[in-house]
């Protein structure tokens, strides 16, 4: 990936999207909009930013009034967006890309099938998807993403858990700089089952994955099973780089309460690396003025800094 182009998308255009893409903008020094290439959806980060920026830009589709008033178009421009910029990527054969925030049901509306963004981009790119959320000091993975909690634990398979312990392993080695990094891993069950009280899936399945990933990482430390409900007390997620959780309100949930303004969701374990901020598209405040541009601006850098 060293040395490709950021590839950045607007987002759902009803949304604050463009808002939060040309805030984050605006923050950036010279050197990082060089290597930054906007797909701007009706033109609406250019609405916003005028001619007070040099950067390189592609309008998509025809100029659309921000915030957008159809919501079917936004969508429609939204997905042409992430297939434009996957496309991108996989022909330079090199690059990244983040991503303004899209509404998943919008989207679902209108053909699109699949459950969000990250699933998309690894049917696009190829490769297992991460899903990892970031502040800069709390990472946090949940091993299964987007799915019904009754279907958890059916979704769970010790060759599945061990793939996603090395999985999250690498990637911390690669995009966080941790050569030895320190996973916790959470049980699934109430307390991780209390030694089988309360299910058996620690026993069956999470105990011998972490062996497993033990055996073919012997860098890397896994811990776990542990109890979530205490383990993300701080002088218990500090003696850990990582976070991984059975599911995802599991670790989004407390991930959100402490680093909602600077969240990052970084797609990893696919060819390419894609980011986006941890939020919605909050049409409420859309074009208001209000957006805050923290998490998009962390996620275009921690893409940035990854292409270095």
């Amino acid at each position: 990936m060293a040395d490709g182009r950021l590839y950045v998308t607007s987002g759902d255009i009803s949304g604050i999207g463009p808002e939060v893409v040309a805030k984050a903008i605006l923050q950036m020094h010279q050197d990082e909009l060089a290597r930054i290439t906007i797909i701007d959806a009706g033109h609406c980060i250019k609405q916003l930013l005028g001619t007070c920026v040099q950067i390189d830009w592609y309008g998509l589709g025809q100029e659309v009034p921000y915030p957008a008033q159809d919501p079917k178009l936004a969508a429609q421009l939204a997905w042409d967006s992430l297939l434009h910029v996957a496309q991108a990527v996989q022909k330079e054969k090199s690059g990244a890309v983040a991503t303004g925030p899209v509404h998943k049901h919008r989207l679902k509306q209108i053909g699109f099938s699949y459950p969000g963004q990250t699933e998309f981009f690894a049917d696009i790119w190829g490769g297992v998807p991460i899903m990892m959320l970031s502040d800069g000091q709390l990472h946090v993975v949940p091993a299964t993403i987007h799915m019904p909690l009754k279907d958890v634990p059916k979704a769970l398979s010790i060759k599945q858990l061990k793939q996603i312990f090395l999985g999250t392993a690498q990637a911390a080695k690669m995009h966080l700089g941790i050569a030895r990094p320190r996973i916790a891993i959470c049980g699934l069950n109430p307390h991780a089952g209390e030694q089988g009280h309360f299910g058996d899936e620690e026993q069956t399945m999470i105990i011998p994955a972490i062996q497993q990933a033990q055996e073919s990482d012997q860098d890397s430390g896994f811990d776990g099973p542990l109890a979530a409900d205490s383990l993300f007390l701080p002088h218990r997620r500090d003696g850990y780089d990582v976070i991984i959780g059975m599911y995802h309100d599991q670790v989004l949930a407390p991930f959100k309460a402490v680093a909602f303004e600077h969240g990052v969701n970084a797609t990893l374990g696919l060819t390419y690396l894609r980011t986006a901020p941890d939020h919605g598209t909050a049409d409420d405040i859309a074009g208001k003025g209000l957006a805050q541009h923290g998490p998009m601006l962390a996620a275009m850098r921690m893409a940035l800094r990854a292409l270095t």
